[in-house]
């Protein structure tokens, strides 16, 4: 046989195995993926952390069926910024995570400011939006505050309110909240109408010394987009001066604490996200029967924000470009309303609800 030939026979047989080891390589599996989680498990909030840490398993248990292996690593940072930071080094350095979920304003601040030069995917669950310009590998998730507002405002104005109050607390959220009920009350707002406004700290707990400022005002109804503990105390001092006008505030914010008192929650409207699927709902209750569960939309959330990172992931073997563009080309999710990311924050519709003494209906 000519030698030619030989060596062309056996030069093709290399090519060949070298493009079925190629072909291997690039169709091989992703290692198991990383996923940190740093929310409150115990303190205030945490029926709100306790809740996405359900979504989180039920979301663990779905990939693993897809053949998608993940391993979640949940830091309990209660509201605590510096619990919150070491929480993000922890995960970060030590752990060596491949994406973040994180939650609470008071959180991701910190978070963000430590991811300014990590190249580390992080979805976070808060309302606030200025942590997304440290860093083109975070995501936003959550209600549009601002947009929250206008439409609670408008609503108040369309029940005939002209004069209303709003307890500022000084966070970004606070001057978000405070900038739609603008546009819809006082000078640039409609006509004939007032907005009287008092800030505020957070921890703040006695409010009764703001409300008799707002209640001198001659105001038909209250608005405090805080957290739960600052929505309680507000609340319950109200009452207790005999203000019974509507008081609005987020549904995120309907602690247990809260629900335990029933009577407090007359005349109150609340803002918030769309209502989780009845399907969904239904498996959760059959997922975890013995469980008490106050809010399903962190659990929703939980559930649909890592399943995308995890499969982001997955799809791209771990590529921080790729899995950045893969997020935000993320699909509706109706289980909670979610329609994609814009400018990577997630969109969702506004829900408005009010109490109509056995729970909240929508208005």
């Amino acid at each position: 046989m000519n030698t030619k030939y030989i060596v062309g026979g056996v030069a093709l047989i290399i090519l060949i195995i070298i493009g079925i080891t190629v072909k291997k390589e690039a169709n091989a599996p992703t290692e198991d993926i990383h996923i940190g989680v740093i929310t409150a498990l115990t303190g205030d909030f945490s029926y709100w952390g306790q809740a996405t840490q359900l979504g989180i398993e039920l979301a663990e248990k779905d990939l693993l069926e897809e053949g998608i292996s993940v391993e979640f690593t949940f830091e309990n940072a209660e509201l605590d910024p510096r619990k919150g930071l070491d929480a993000a080094q922890k995960l970060v350095n030590i752990d060596k995570v491949d994406a973040l979920y994180s939650e609470y304003t008071t959180l991701v601040s910190a978070i963000a400011s430590f991811l300014k030069d990590k190249n580390i995917i992080n979805i976070y669950d808060a309302p606030s939006v200025t942590p997304l310009v440290e860093s083109p590998y975070l995501f936003k998730t959550y209600i549009d505050y601002k947009g929250s507002c206008v439409a609670v405002g408008q609503n108040l104005y369309d029940r005939g309110i002209r004069i209303i109050g709003v307890l500022e607390v000084r966070t970004e959220f606070g001057e978000l909240c405070l900038e739609g009920l603008e546009s819809i009350f006082g000078p640039r707002g409609y006509q004939n109408t007032k907005l009287v406004s008092e800030s505020y700290l957070l921890g703040t707990r006695d409010f009764r010394t703001l409300l008799n400022k707002l209640n001198a005002e001659g105001i038909e109804a209250i608005v405090n987009g805080s957290f739960s503990s600052e929505t309680f105390a507000s609340i319950k001092d109200a009452r207790d001066l005999g203000m019974d006008i509507p008081f609005v505030f987020s549904h995120s914010t309907v602690s247990p604490e809260l629900l335990a008192q029933p009577e407090l929650l007359e005349n109150t409207i609340v803002f918030g996200l769309p209502a989780v699927e009845p399907m969904f709902l239904n498996r959760v209750r059959e997922e975890f029967p013995n469980r008490e569960i106050t809010d399903y939309n962190p659990l929703a959330l939980g559930y649909i924000h890592t399943m995308q990172m995890a499969r982001a992931l997955h799809v791209c073997n771990k590529d921080i470009e790729c899995t950045r563009d893969e997020l935000s080309k993320a699909s509706e999710e109706p289980l909670i309303g979610f329609k994609g990311f814009e400018d990577r924050i997630a969109k969702f519709d506004i829900l408005i609800q009010e109490w109509n003494g056995e729970g909240f209906v929508p208005i």
